[in-house]
């Protein structure tokens, strides 16, 4: 029996998960236990930091338990990508709605004024005066939610949401 077959079977692990750490294929492996086939230099020195080492079967399981981690981080990042995007998405719609809600107060304050300026000032014209100050004072109050202020709030908030995926996503390279 080879040493590479000893190894692998003291370590308990499949011809293919010792292929995997060694970086060979597992037809490479299968050929150098028979010992019709020598294994790249680098694998070599692999196999023999194995059998020097007391904590062997630890190195390779840990190696097997870092490939579980990464893949399960990548995952994590994946998802954390996936949420901020939706989230810079969500902002950007409301970004969206707030700027409309914002060009039709205008187009009322731009009426409402012309109106009330050609209003004549005349006791009969007082209800109508009234009532366009009325709709004045809505879109005035109106534009507190929806002007510059809220707008850039809210594109804050979606820069920093596609900050969060872009820094994800650099994370995952």
């Amino acid at each position: 029996m080879t040493s590479t077959k000893k190894i692998r079977q003291l370590l308990q692990v499949t011809q293919q998960q010792l292929a995997d750490y060694l970086s060979v294929t597992r037809a490479q492996l299968a050929m150098a236990e028979t010992g019709r086939r020598q294994l790249p230099t680098a694998a070599l020195l692999k196999l023999s930091a194995i059998e020097r080492s007391q904590a062997g079967s630890a190195a390779l399981r840990g190696s097997k338990e870092m490939q579980k981690h990464l893949v399960q981080a990548g995952k994590k990042l994946l998802a954390q990508v996936r949420q901020y995007d939706a989230l810079a998405a969500i902002e950007t719609q409301k970004l969206d709605s707030l700027r409309s809600q914002e060009q039709e107060c205008l187009k009322i304050l731009q009426v409402t004024a012309a109106l009330l300026a050609e209003l004549p000032a005349v006791p009969a014209s007082k209800k109508d005066r009234l009532w366009l100050e009325l709709v004045e004072s809505a879109a005035l109050k109106k534009m507190e939610t929806c002007g510059t202020g809220a707008q850039a709030l809210l594109q804050l908030q979606a820069d920093v949401f596609a900050y969060h995926a872009r820094r994800a996503r650099e994370l995952m390279l």
